[in-house]
């Protein structure tokens, strides 16, 4: 059973290795001009990853991180000036 789990868990750092070097990979092709800019997006892309399943691992489903979030906005009024 250990050699499975570890077999499972080799597959999944080389997996995340190789998709780092195609992204790598990608990433030389695309103008100078428009690296900073993917850049920006992948980190921006593996957050929303990371916060999803951080919320998965600890039993939470998206609905509940969203109305979660959403508990501590203030309501907002409209006042007539005249």
């Amino acid at each position: 059973m250990d050699s499975s789990r570890d077999r499972k868990w080799e597959f999944i750092r080389k997996f995340a290795k190789a998709k780092e070097m195609e992204a790598e990979a990608f990433m030389e092709l695309l103008p100078e001009s428009s690296r900073e800019h993917m850049s920006i997006i992948g980190r921006e892309a593996a957050a929303m990853v990371r916060e999803g399943m951080a919320g998965v691992m600890n039993g939470k489903d998206n609905n509940a991180a969203k109305n979660e979030a959403g508990s501590g906005r203030k309501t907002v009024k409209k006042v007539e000036i005249g």
